[in-house]
């Protein structure tokens, strides 16, 4: 009773951590946060996506193929709440608190720490609590648990297919509920297509437990994901990240080739062929091995892990000054890695659990591609920590001191930092826009490397009927090696800068621009739209 009373304790304040002010932190809503919202609202309005397919497997977006489970999880919320900031994250933050309780669960079944169980019940409920404090703290898991983003619902599934399968070593009819929630866990984030099969397939054959029906089941779920995933339409996404597809790649191999070659000769000569024993030592699959290695070793950095995080400001809680974990944790994170060596858990999570991320170009320091290894850092901090014994107390103080100068950053600081890497003013810009329509002949708008479209289909709600039938939406040419997508009399410029001093368009016209566009202060601003911070975000001006 008193471990049920600690843990509705630390549910209660991982909502409050998740939920409070869950719309406007971060400051603003990213376009696949949108991309999301707007694909539930079409689903919600006519069950097709946007680009008009039946209830698909991987809803087409404009950038790639969507994986279904947040998707289609968002639909009864939009309907409820309607197309808001605050619908499109809810799925995310019930996600964050319900891997929050799995947790404690999955501490609970984890045979593997025969140590723990002088006195199982109670040291087996002093795990599962301190993982779920752990997990409930946590700035990498708050930060994923208040933006709609599809790594979040990933958790939960893994934590009950992990939780099904050790129940089912004592009851085997849990097994194939374990094999269902591993076939639905690929299709909730595309890491876990390659993460939650081995996982599967690891568990299966180290506890001797391969059983035909959980198998069968399994692949049922799986077969056509993966299928989709690699012949189909679904696998650009893969294709346009894959350090084996990077078009990079031949030209290092070149350079290199090129380099040593000179190194022999005492003056450069044309047609300089690289010799054998060069191209044994540069070569394409060189390369990728190199990335490889890279990115999977950059994973477990001290710099991304504890002291700077991911430098991108969507997966990080802070610009370059908070790491992925707490800095103090890493003594019992230390701790719990020596101790766990005989977890074969674990062991695996840890060994294979970046893989995936790895295998992609900007994959080694990413927070979202390697999220699926948080619960295992919880975990084995959890155990770190119940193994300082009568200095518990004294290290708990110490950590909670540091959540509290982490948290009373990210709800302060971090609320300025986020606008720009989220959008934020992209629902002003399209409004005001929207309202200006019939006063002005062309409204352009400019958000510089970014497109506002998405934007303009989500907070103007534009019926998905009307997106569907004009597929692919009409592109222009307002001026010379410019784009836009044209709607109605209002231009959408595609990712690029512009000279808008230069341009010279016809008729009455209504630009707004990004203040971060070159050369804008020698035209006259009529408005001025902020960021939350005083900083200029965007310049209206006629023309």
């Amino acid at each position: 009773m008193k471990n049920v009373l600690i843990l509705a304790g630390i549910v209660i304040l991982a909502s409050l951590l998740r939920f409070y002010d869950i719309d406007k932190l971060p400051n603003g809503l990213h376009w696949d946060e949108q991309d999301t919202g707007y694909q539930a609202y079409s689903l919600l309005k006519t069950g097709k996506d946007y680009f008009g397919n039946t209830l698909p497997l991987f809803p087409h977006s404009f950038a790639d193929f969507r994986t279904p489970v947040f998707i289609y999880s968002s639909v009864p919320i939009v309907k409820f709440f309607g197309l808001t900031p605050f619908s499109v994250r809810v799925i995310s933050a019930v996600s964050g608190i319900l891997s929050v309780i799995l947790i404690f669960y999955l501490a609970r079944e984890l045979t593997p720490f025969p140590s723990l169980y002088q006195r199982e019940g109670s040291r087996r409920g002093e795990l599962g609590l301190l993982a779920a404090l752990v997990l409930a703290l946590s700035p990498w898991h708050i930060l994923y648990s208040r933006q709609s983003v599809e790594c979040n619902i990933m958790l939960p599934y893994m934590l009950l297919s992990l939780i099904t399968f050790y129940k089912g070593l004592k009851s085997p009819r849990w097994l194939v509920l374990s094999a269902l929630f591993f076939g639905l866990t690929t299709a909730t984030y595309s890491p876990a297509k390659f993460f939650a099969p081995i996982l599967f397939i690891f568990l299966l054959i180290s506890h001797k437990t391969l059983k035909l029906k959980p198998i069968l089941l399994f692949l049922t779920i799986y077969l056509p994901i993966i299928f989709f995933s690699t012949f189909g339409p679904a696998g650009t996404r893969f294709h346009d990240l894959s350090i084996l597809t990077d078009p990079q790649v031949g030209s290092v191999v070149d350079l290199q080739r090129q380099t040593s070659s000179l190194s022999h000769v005492s003056s450069p000569t044309v047609g300089l062929s690289p010799s054998f024993l060069d191209k044994l030592t540069y070569n394409k699959p060189g390369v990728w091995l190199s990335s490889f290695l890279s990115n999977y070793l950059n994973t477990y950095s001290t710099e991304y892990l504890f002291t700077k995080g991911d430098q991108q400001l969507r997966h990080s809680p802070s610009k370059d000054s908070i790491g992925q974990l707490y800095l103090i944790e890493i003594l019992p994170l230390i701790i719990g890695l020596y101790f766990i060596k005989s977890n074969k858990l674990l062991l695996f999570w840890f060994l294979v659990g970046p893989i995936p991320s790895a295998l992609t170009r900007d994959g080694g320091p990413h927070a979202a591609r390697t999220f699926l290894l948080l619960p295992a850092f919880a975990l084995t901090i959890a155990f770190g920590i119940s193994k300082l014994k009568r200095f518990i107390p004294i290290y708990l103080s110490l950590w909670l001191v540091a959540c509290g100068i982490v948290l009373n950053y990210f709800f302060g600081i971090y609320r300025l930092e986020s606008a720009s890497p989220f959008q934020w003013g992209f629902n002003q810009v399209v409004t005001l826009a929207s309202s200006k329509s019939p006063e002005y002949d062309h409204i352009f708008i400019d958000v510089e490397n970014d497109s506002a479209l998405m934007a303009y289909l989500f907070n103007l709600k534009i019926d998905p009927v009307f997106v569907q039938t004009r597929q692919p939406l009409p592109v222009v040419e307002p001026f010379p090696d410019t784009q836009a997508v044209i709607l109605d009399n209002i231009y959408l410029m595609r990712p690029g800068v512009r000279f808008w001093n230069n341009l010279r368009p016809s008729g009455k016209n209504l630009i707004i621009a990004s203040a971060k566009s070159p050369l804008l202060d020698k035209l006259e601003p009529k408005q001025t739209i902020m960021y939350p911070d005083f900083t200029p975000a965007f310049y209206v001006f006629e023309k």
